[in-house]
């Protein structure tokens, strides 16, 4: 029973330490433009411009799946790299992430066995989240690549 403990212990733990490095990376990776106006470019060494709805959509896929979900790897749940693959239906998909036990309770077959894949974990509903920010998160993630993440920006406000 003690090593029972200990194990459930440990994982609390690792589960704290994941949560709080989260949060950091979060925190030193987000930005805000001033007044909440969104940046008229994002500029990568004064030279480059880089579409905002990109950072926006990192911003989002931080603040709201990077605790559960890698890129390119699983954490508590699958990885997203190819999730528009995997569930080409984008209105099932935006369904999905708003409140996933509504999709789960319909039967339909990938997610429930996806559901029982993980542990029957359940994930976070997000019904605040737009059909736009949904698709900015999408955005994001088809376009990250391990090898060239996007570099942090330098926000330039007209």
């Amino acid at each position: 029973m003690n090593n029972e403990l200990k194990y459930i212990f440990q994982g609390c733990l690792w589960v704290i330490v994941f949560f709080i490095t989260a949060s950091l990376i979060n925190f030193c990776f987000s930005y805000k433009a001033k007044d909440n106006n969104v940046p008229s470019a994002v500029v990568i060494d004064n030279d480059a411009a880089i579409n905002p709805a990109l950072y926006e959509g990192r911003s989002l896929y931080l603040n709201n799946c990077a605790s559960c979900h890698g890129i390119n790897r699983e954490l508590v749940g699958p990885a997203l790299n190819v999730v528009t693959e995997r569930v080409p239906d984008k209105k099932l998909l935006h369904e999905w992430i708003r409140n996933n036990k509504k999709v789960l309770q319909s039967g339909n077959a990938y997610f429930n066995a996806l559901y029982k894949e993980y542990n029957k974990i359940q994930m976070t509903s997000f019904p605040n989240l737009t059909d736009e920010q949904i698709d900015k998160i999408l955005s994001y993630v088809s376009s990250e690549n391990i090898q060239h993440p996007l570099p942090v920006p330098t926000v330039i406000d007209n």
